[in-house]
């Protein structure tokens, strides 16, 4: 009986308004988004060194999460939200031409590559942040060149005492200055 009510409460689940696309498992995939409030969420997707995985969202989506996922190029259509990579090693994300995404978070992940297409790289609002990772890119494109520059994992903090309370002031490392 348990288990009949369930398989009852999951079916109810997946055909909830927006719920969640799920790929897990899968080292290439083809995800077709239908509806642009819907999320896409990526887990435990790996390829191998010299053919890495490729799992392609067609569609615009409202965010795509990739968690715990090795050697994967991950292509995007427009995204609403966030792109999210949590817990990667050597993922590439391609902004499919004519797409957008607004933000990219990174976190916990080592060796993460992001290329924008023309209409995000020229997008001022667009940004990355990232927490705990290394190996971080972003490559651009600059009067039809693509320009890759590294994504700062150093940051060098001062206090400042000179408005009364201290303030924590934080900048880029200069090993990132070239």
């Amino acid at each position: 009986k348990n288990q009949k009510k369930r398989l009852r409460g999951k079916s109810r689940s997946k055909k909830m308004r927006g719920a969640p696309i799920e790929v897990s498992g899968e080292k290439d995939a083809v995800v077709k988004v239908d509806k642009f409030m819907k999320s896409v969420n990526i887990f435990k997707c790996h390829g191998e060194k010299g053919s890495p995985g490729k799992i392609e969202v067609q569609g615009k989506c409202n965010s795509v999460q990739l968690e715990n996922c090795s050697m994967v190029h991950l292509y995007v259509d427009t995204v609403m939200s966030t792109v999210e990579i949590s817990n990667c090693k050597n993922v590439k994300l391609f902004v499919k031409e004519e797409a957008s995404v607004l933000a990219v978070v990174i976190d916990k992940s080592d060796g993460c590559h992001i290329i924008l297409n023309k209409v995000s790289g020229e997008n001022p609002d667009f940004q990355v942040v990232a927490a705990k990772s290394s190996e971080m890119t972003l490559t651009v494109e600059v009067d039809g060149e693509k320009i890759e520059k590294p994504i700062p994992e150093q940051f060098v903090f001062k206090v400042d005492t000179s408005s009364g309370a201290p303030k924590i002031i934080s900048s880029v490392s200069d090993i990132y200055s070239h």
